[in-house]
């Protein structure tokens, strides 16, 4: 519940270092258990919303970390969400960190 109330508040970047991290820290046997979470299932329901509205560089890699948390936890991810991500990305060439451009090659 306390996820619910402060969803309105979260800025994305939190959510995603938070998906990132529960799936960097977590076993194999808990990261089952976390993407069954109704909590974590609705973090990662705003995150891909939020990615979908992403447009500036800023945006873009929070992005990435977002997908690159949901691809570690074991959700399968849409073809259309990096798809639009590598597609804004692509005009900002050098502007890009090389993190970013690693969690691109690997999503």
């Amino acid at each position: 519940q306390l996820l619910r109330k402060l969803r309105d508040h979260w800025h994305p970047s939190w959510g995603a270092e938070a998906l990132l991290r529960v799936a960097l820290r977590s076993t194999q046997k808990t990261k089952l258990a976390w993407a069954k979470d109704a909590a974590v299932l609705e973090l990662a329901e705003w995150q891909l919303s939020e990615v979908k509205m992403a447009k500036e560089l800023a945006e873009l890699e929070t992005s990435l970390v977002s997908l690159e948390g949901l691809k570690r936890l074991g959700f399968q991810l849409s073809l259309e969400h990096v798809a639009h991500v590598a597609r804004l990305l692509t005009p900002q060439g050098l502007k890009m960190s090389s993190k970013s451009i690693c969690r691109l090659l690997w999503l």
